[in-house]
């Protein structure tokens, strides 16, 4: 599933709570940065915002 969005940064850095498994990183490619997040149910989330560059 992909979730499109703006503010991407701001969720990414408050996105887990300091839990390791809930604290995706954020990674830049194609222009649109990208947070994957995988729920209990083996679903994986992608939240995006595409920035053009």
């Amino acid at each position: 599933m992909v979730v499109y969005m703006s503010g991407i940064r701001d969720f990414q850095g408050t996105s887990g709570h300091g839990l390791p498994p809930l604290n995706p990183g954020l990674e830049h490619e194609d222009g649109r940065l990208t947070v994957e997040v995988i729920d209990p149910f083996n679903n994986h989330i992608r939240f995006m915002e595409l920035t053009g560059e």
